[in-house]
């Protein structure tokens, strides 16, 4: 065997090895599940406010070999004596951090609550940037789009293993909380944050209810980085990174709350995300939702409805669709319902070339479905538009939130 034949064979074998020694999968360290992490003050954020939240650091996952700080906002309200509160975690999306006003509002609705920088940063802007500050020697690894550059890198630091891992410091402070009923606690996140909480609930089972905004998997068969993930170097990032690896081992009720021209996360992915998962799935999709933090993110009344009724046994959930079948140019959906359901309608586009490729600009219309009641719930019937490519059927109790069926897609979509 000549020499240069030679080599090339005990390179490939080293790339092999090498490729096979990145070839794990995102867990969360035992330890992190018990362990309760060390917490110091930030007295910096101590600010004055009606809800009282605490900025702190606590100890997060190793980096590289070294120790980490995460930064985080902890509230817990009031809570008379002998009595405890549900919880729940909040994780911010792309550009985001920790933010005060997310916990304070949950807060506000008898939660404890703790929201966490991912990226080793503070709620702080670095001088003559729109950057938050990072936390100087002891942050973690660049977060979202960077993890498409770390896949030469251990996966332990790999930013989705990394910020997984934190939020499960996160849980597990937050339910070590005096007054935190530590077996009622929830999770949520925004857009990278909801990609982040699939994940998360696929590889930590102690939340009782999981909300993911926008986010979901599947994300190189169609999103906002499909053109990157789709490039071969990326194959490792989609096994191991991608949500889709991980929601089937999801144990708790999960609801979904997006838009119909969500331009990064599209309806298509997130169907086949909420397929995957065994346990109860709900969905509420809007017509033309914005994408972001605050208000759009940060306030959907589906969240709180759910995770007040799985957190607290308070109130009813969003009607539950069992049934949506299509003949002769109808759609039946039946579900049940432990509020009346009030009306009902179909969410539609005629649009055929956005569909494949431009879905932010789809041209979503609605129209009235019938809706009355059943002995079990409900039952709504529409006449699907012969020239609809696309489309949903939402179902509305009084409080005038939608519950959606899955999206049904007329003509295939374009990979």
């Amino acid at each position: 065997m000549n020499s240069f034949f030679t080599l090339a064979l005990a390179g490939l074998f080293c790339t092999e090895l090498s490729v096979l020694a990145q070839s794990e999968t995102i867990t969360v360290e035992e330890r992190y599940l018990s362990e309760i992490p060390a917490v110091e003050d930030a007295t910096f954020f101590s600010w004055n406010s009606q809800l009282p939240t605490r900025g702190l650091y606590y100890d997060g996952p190793e980096y590289q070999g070294k120790p980490t700080k995460v930064f985080a906002f902890l509230g817990i309200p009031e809570v008379p004596e002998g009595k405890t509160v549900p919880g729940i975690v909040l994780v911010h999306g792309g550009g985001g951090t920790a933010f005060r006003e997310w916990v304070e509002l949950w807060m506000s609705r008898g939660y404890a609550a703790i929201a966490m920088d991912l990226c080793g940063a503070i709620p702080v802007y670095a001088p003559g940037t729109h950057s938050w500050m990072r936390i100087p020697d002891s942050g973690g690894p660049a977060g979202w789009d960077a993890s498409f550059s770390q896949l030469d890198q251990p996966i332990a630091d790999q930013w989705p293993y990394y910020a997984v891992n934190a939020i499960a410091r996160a849980r597990t402070l937050l339910g070590s909380q005096s007054g935190v009923d530590t077996d009622r606690i929830a999770i949520t996140g925004v857009s990278w944050g909801g990609y982040l909480t699939c994940i998360t609930v696929g590889v930590d089972s102690r939340y009782v209810f999981a909300a993911p905004i926008y986010g979901c998997g599947f994300l190189r068969d169609k999103s906002a980085w499909m053109e990157t993930l789709r490039k071969p170097e990326m194959a490792l990032w989609n096994e191991l990174c991608d949500p889709a690896a991980y929601l089937a081992s999801v144990s708790m009720p999960i609801l979904w709350v997006a838009g119909t021209n969500d331009g990064a996360y599209p309806l298509e992915s997130l169907q086949k995300s909420a397929e995957l998962v065994p346990a109860p799935v709900t969905r509420s999709i809007t017509m033309r939702m914005p994408h972001g933090h605050g208000g759009s993110g940060e306030l959907p009344e589906a969240v709180r409805i759910t995770a007040d009724y799985f957190c607290k046994g308070e109130g009813a959930p969003l009607p539950a669709i069992s049934g949506a079948t299509v003949y002769n140019g109808i759609l039946t959906v039946s579900g049940t319902a432990k509020l009346p359901v009030v009306r009902a309608e179909l969410l539609f586009t005629s649009d055929r070339e956005n569909v494949k490729k431009n879905w932010v600009d789809l041209n979503w219309k609605a129209i009235p479905a019938e809706c009355h009641a059943t002995p079990d719930g409900f039952e709504a019937v529409v006449a699907i538009p012969a020239d609809a490519t696309q489309y949903i059927l939402n179902v509305y109790d009084q409080r005038d939130v939608p519950a959606s069926t899955r999206l049904f897609t007329v003509i295939p979509e374009e990979n």
